[in-house]
């Protein structure tokens, strides 16, 4: 539906207003300060596969026997460490290469979890309800308001 203007009359397209829950908005490579540059976008393009492979690496063990691990009594079972570390190893890629949201990376951790059986679903998402996660998302609400209202960091001085 292509309409046009009459003789005088002008097309006003306002800005979309700044969406706080819009996760993409605070993306490292949206920070004017940071430039992401052709690094970034090689780090995108690797950090899933490079993480399902490390995770895979540790989770069934091609990583070798670890000392450290096997000599563990407090667990179910030896396993359960190596898909931990596993875990932990390909969250930290997805963080840090931004492959996918940093939310999404949090909720996957709590999937990848459940589903190798490190613990329950109900005890995993009990872990969301903490007061350590509590003061987390409310230091990102804070840090939202930098992105929405720019140099309100500055006014603080």
């Amino acid at each position: 539906m292509n309409q046009t203007l009459s003789p005088g009359m002008t097309e006003n397209r306002a800005a979309p207003a700044f969406d706080p829950l819009d996760m993409r908005n605070y993306a490292f490579t949206n920070d004017k300060d940071i430039k992401a540059g052709a690094w970034m976008d090689r780090a995108k393009a690797v950090g899933v596969p490079l993480a399902v492979l490390v995770f895979l690496f540790f989770h069934l063990q091609w990583c070798g026997r670890i000392d450290l691990f096997e000599t563990q009594t407090k667990v179910k079972t030896v396993a359960l460490l190596y898909s931990t570390m596993g875990i932990f190893l390909s969250s930290l890629i997805l963080w840090l290469t931004e492959a996918v949201p940093m939310y999404l990376t949090s909720f996957l951790v709590v999937v990848a979890v459940i589903l190798t059986g490190i613990l329950p679903m109900r005890e995993a998402f009990a872990y969301m309800g903490e007061p350590v996660m509590i003061l987390n998302i409310g230091s990102f609400i804070c840090m939202s308001t930098t992105r929405a209202e720019p140099g309100v960091y500055l006014r603080a001085n």
